[in-house]
């Protein structure tokens, strides 16, 4: 069976995340400081769940031992490896039974382990069904879409990593943000696609209009 939980690799490198994501980080910092604790990180598809998790794991695994897994998996079969911090990731798939028979299983065989339960907002809702598991949960984390300022800051390094000026995508900064609902992994899609069409002509400002018919365009291509 391929072993799909792991124990934390080495640090990745440097992982650039938003004030807000920053924000989400130290607040699971501070409650994994206990051990035993539950800490639970929610946030739409798209807003840096994954991000915040992967930095996470990269700071801890400097100090305990690590490890991450996905409620799927899990389920399917897949083995928890022992760990001081246990990162579970796609947990708003689970049922509260699930939820609760996984908790416990853990702490059953270590007390002390610190465990993060990452997935979507309906992870709240299955946690509110199980009392008993709602009570261990030591700290909520949320991560919400981008502010237009938010926005306007990843679009600018978006631009200076594609070799583009900073302002590159200014004109068309609000465009992109009421496009992607402020969905960081959409304004980011957005942003390369828009800079690949500007390379071919730089001198070009791009302006929302040419945001809008290239959403139409790509949307129709999806289709």
């Amino acid at each position: 069976m391929k072993e799909h939980t792991r124990a934390a690799a080495a640090p990745r490198g440097p992982l650039t995340l938003t004030v807000g994501q920053e924000a989400a980080l130290a607040r699971l910092g501070f409650a994994l400081e206990r051990p035993g604790s539950v800490a639970v990180l929610c946030g739409p598809a798209g807003t840096g769940t994954t991000g915040v998790l992967d930095r996470l794991e990269a700071c801890a695994s400097r100090s305990c031992r690590v490890a991450r897994t996905s409620l799927r998996e899990w389920h399917d079969g897949a083995p928890v490896h022992p760990a001081d911090l246990l990162i579970a990731d796609d947990a708003h798939v689970a049922t509260a039974e699930m939820l609760g028979r996984f908790v416990r299983l853990v702490h059953t065989r270590d007390p002390a382990t610190r465990l993060v339960l990452a997935g979507r907002g309906r992870l709240f809702t299955l946690l509110s069904r199980d009392v008993g598991l709602e009570s261990l949960v030591t700290l909520r984390a949320i991560l919400h879409p981008f502010s237009p300022e938010e926005t306007a800051a990843v679009l600018s390094t978006t631009c200076a990593a594609a070799g583009a000026p900073d302002d590159a995508l200014a004109e068309c900064a609000d465009t992109i943000h009421e496009i992607a609902g402020g969905i960081p992994a959409t304004i980011v899609a957005l942003a390369r696609v828009a800079l690949v069409i500007r390379s071919s002509d730089p001198a070009r400002r791009l302006v929302g209009e040419d945001i809008e018919l290239l959403h139409r365009r790509v949307s129709l291509d999806a289709a």
